[in-house]
């Protein structure tokens, strides 16, 4: 008998560390690890420097974009069929040396603020932000992260509805340009600094 009693028993135990949790809480249900589907539009501005590729919204799931908010609670934009466009014409440092001035490349995109879901409607924060690409047998690296390199920016990120944040960078954050081989040693180059202004809007699906 005290064998068919013990699932009832845990159960309840389950469900009071629930409510526990919840109290801590201040009545929130403790976040999700799963990853929430996104849809990504970049606003392409007259002046943005980095861009779609003309082809519309990047959607979660479709012509294998992965826009999500991820289990760190950022946002994440993968292109392996799709691209971004990139203009490198704006250095922001003597020494800013690019792969190219304009081109367009499948990337990866990503925040590191963490906390999208957490952030109140209307509320701003400034967030790390990269942006990776493959290009002549180097991974390249665009750096938003101005603790790990000083004389760069943080981008702003903005949450205009329940469901919808805004990403950005202004005229005049700066980014890292940083090399790293495919092959061999991870050794990191740095090429300067360049102005990248952007705007995406995602949303929930």
């Amino acid at each position: 008998m005290r064998f068919r009693r013990l699932p009832a028993i845990l159960l309840g135990v389950v469900a009071l560390l629930v409510v526990s949790a919840t109290v801590l809480q201040g009545g929130k249900r403790p976040p999700s690890n799963t990853e929430v589907p996104m849809a990504a539009t970049f606003v392409d501005n007259s002046g943005d420097r980095i861009m779609s590729d003309g082809l519309g919204t990047y959607t979660n799931g479709e012509y294998d974009v992965r826009a999500v908010i991820d289990a760190s609670g950022n946002f994440a934009l993968q292109t392996p069929t799709r691209i971004l466009r990139l203009d490198f014409g704006a250095p922001a440092s003597p020494d800013a040396t690019a792969p190219f001035e304009t081109g367009s490349e499948a990337g990866y995109m990503s925040t590191g603020c963490g906390g999208f879901q957490d952030m109140a409607v209307g509320e701003s924060v400034r967030s790390r932000l990269a942006v990776n690409f493959t290009y002549g047998g180097q991974n390249w690296f665009i750096r938003f992260a101005p603790a790990e390199y000083p004389d760069t920016s943080n981008v702003l990120v903005t949450r205009t509805a329940d469901d919808t944040w805004e990403i950005q960078a202004a005229a005049t954050d700066i980014a890292k340009l940083v090399t790293m081989p495919i092959k061999g040693r991870p050794v990191t180059t740095e090429h300067g600094n360049f102005f990248l202004p952007f705007k995406v809007v995602v949303k929930k699906m």
